[in-house]
């Protein structure tokens, strides 16, 4: 499993080597060690307070990872990505493909 990922402000999906330098590589790395489980933080951190504190450490390198972000390089990429057969999505399907009963 990958727990809580995301690329920090110089790899953020605005950026136009964000595919290549991070998410690609990432993705490959879940196909070739057949990751069973993946959570990526979509979020804006430089919108988040907390992170502009002093106290926190590296404060500003975070920057925003939204890949639906306006001015997202990565958006295409990531959808044609996660529409590959090894990847499932939410829905009602997925408890029943994972063998988890409700």
């Amino acid at each position: 499993m990958i727990a809580e990922s995301a690329p920090k402000s110089y790899y953020a999906p605005a950026r136009s080597d964000s595919w290549g330098g991070w998410f690609e590589p990432l993705f490959a790395g879940i196909r070739r060690n057949n990751v069973k489980a993946f959570s990526y933080i979509n979020q804006n951190w430089d919108a988040q307070p907390i992170w502009h504190d002093p106290s926190c450490k590296n404060p500003t390198d975070w920057g925003d990872s939204r890949v639906q972000a306006p001015d997202s390089t990565v958006l295409k990429a990531w959808q044609e990505t996660v529409r590959e057969r090894c990847f499932m999505g939410t829905g009602p399907q997925l408890y029943k493909a994972i063998r988890f009963p409700k």
